[in-house]
């Protein structure tokens, strides 16, 4: 009966670190392009374009990406972080999502970078 009980508590415990040694990450996600501009309609200044990520996981997970604007100088400017399939989980392969509104208008803003600050199974 010893036998079973430590057979049973061995396979319990390769079963859990095998699930935790195959979790996804932040760093299975990767941002493979993004393009965004400011855009005047009318008098108003508006954030637009467009990011492609790519989950390399085995499983749908959902992502959270940060915006960061920075100025000529290389220096942020503006930040901003949100979930763009919002309390969905990505499956695994191509994501593209929106940019519009991402960022409030910030005239010294010259370059932006998208990056996946986190993962997490909705």
């Amino acid at each position: 009966m010893k036998t079973i009980t430590i057979a049973l508590i061995m396979g319990l415990l390769y079963t859990s670190a095998s699930a935790a040694s195959t979790a996804c990450t932040s760093a299975d996600i990767v941002i493979k392009s993004s393009k965004a501009e400011f855009k005047k309609v009318g008098r108003r200044m508006f954030m637009d374009g467009v990011a492609v990520l790519a989950n390399k996981c085995a499983e749908a997970i959902g992502v959270e990406v940060k915006m960061t604007a920075y100025d000529k100088g290389g220096e942020p400017v503006a930040t901003h972080a949100r979930w763009p399939a919002s309390i969905n989980n990505i499956p695994p392969g191509e994501y593209t999502f929106s940019l519009l509104g991402f960022l409030d208008y910030t005239p010294e803003a010259k370059s932006f970078k998208v990056t996946v600050t986190q993962v997490k199974r909705w």
